[in-house]
């Protein structure tokens, strides 16, 4: 159980990651 919540914490940290990625340089361009 244990392995199956860190394993889910990671590929959410990994999309939010990816997805903070994108989203600053959009922003910046809006600005």
């Amino acid at each position: 159980m244990q392995f199956l919540l860190t394993a889910f914490c990671t590929t959410i940290f990994t999309h939010y990651k990816r997805f903070l990625a994108h989203q600053i340089p959009v922003q910046l361009m809006i600005l």
